[in-house]
């Protein structure tokens, strides 16, 4: 896909919606149907699980879910573990999936319960580097009243 410094900066911001999916694997489409049709109306859908199991262990997308987003117009996606692949997965067939479509992809993401279950505004600004696949973000989430 496209290095971070060939996209333009409305790419880093959009509409975001939390899917919550504690203690499940794999993460199905029912994941995203358990939030009526908010989940067709955000640029990025965010994976929260993270509640101790950040380094091995946590769910993935089926193949469904990763095809879906593959071929859906999300500006991108974001998780609150170490990775979209399983820790031992040394093809990163997800990654390779989705970054294919030039969308953006956030990992390690914090405090994503606190978000809520509607939809808010994500800024996801990575440092400017050149030619980079991959950079340390300030990630915010601006939350309506």
């Amino acid at each position: 896909g496209k290095t971070l410094d060939a996209f333009p900066p409305e790419s880093f911001i959009g509409a975001a919606l939390v899917i919550d999916y504690h203690n499940k694997s794999p993460i199905t489409m029912d994941d995203l149907y358990a939030t009526g049709d908010l989940y067709k109306q955000a640029d990025f859908l965010l994976f929260h699980q993270s509640d101790g199991q950040y380094l091995q262990d946590y769910a993935v997308l089926d193949e469904e879910v990763l095809d879906y987003l593959v071929h859906a117009p999300y500006k991108g996606i974001g998780f609150d573990v170490m990775s979209i692949d399983p820790i031992d997965d040394e093809t990163l067939y997800r990654h390779k999936k989705i970054l294919q479509t030039n969308k953006i992809m956030i990992e390690n993401l914090k405090n994503l319960s606190q978000c809520g279950h509607q939809l808010f505004t994500l800024y996801a600004l990575p440092l400017k580097m050149k030619a980079s696949d991959g950079a340390p973000a300030r990630v915010m989430a601006i939350l309506d009243a």
